[in-house]
């Protein structure tokens, strides 16, 4: 039997400054897709202008909806954007995440078609390493505030959809009230 999805709104793609970020990519070595949680440039404010260097996007394992969303689905996207709790709980999860970043503006891309490469040329097996690389994206000063905001907006979209659909299933398993002895009564005339 096949796994049952915790998409109740699907990741969409994401393009950021010209470039599509895929709503899943498969990680080199892994046979599970990650799902795309925020995009978004890295750039610097010269001189009064925001010059771009990068698009970033951040995929994560599906099972980060379901853990995300036990403690954070009652916010809106403005009270996670605010929240480094809510960040840190993305960077220390018990989840993987993968980070892409594509050079702007020359579009040098590490695949020929906006796919993943099917093989690594470097691996980061230092888990203190990979989490301040993602916090440096994500974290209390972080290099892609649209990134950081494009994260919160979408999960914040997806934990209303999942609050709703539980309501909803919740209220179709109701048991209906007893029926009252009067009804019972003139039922049994009939």
């Amino acid at each position: 039997m096949g796994e049952v999805s915790s998409f109740v709104l699907p990741p969409t793609p994401l393009v950021i400054d010209g470039i599509t970020f895929p709503a899943f990519v498969t990680p080199p070595d892994s046979s599970k897709p990650f799902f795309l949680g925020g995009a978004g440039v890295r750039g610097l404010d010269i001189g009064g202008q925001f010059i771009k260097f990068t698009a970033i996007a951040v995929y994560l394992e599906e099972s980060a909806l379901q853990i995300l969303a036990q403690k954070w689905s009652s916010n809106t996207a403005d009270e996670l954007t605010g929240s480094l709790e809510f960040y840190r709980d993305i960077i220390n999860g018990p989840f993987n995440y993968l980070r892409s970043s594509i050079k702007l503006p020359s579009y040098i891309t590490f695949s020929k078609d906006d796919s993943v490469p099917e093989t690594n040329n470097a691996v980061i097996e230092n888990t203190a390493l990979s989490y301040t690389v993602l916090e440096t994206i994500i974290g209390q000063i972080p290099v892609s505030p649209a990134a950081k905001r494009s994260l919160a907006v979408r999960f914040s979209e997806h934990f209303k959809l999942l609050s709703t659909t539980i309501s909803q299933a919740k209220e179709q398993m109701e048991v209906p009230s007893p029926v009252t002895q009067p009804l019972e009564a003139a039922l049994k005339l009939n």
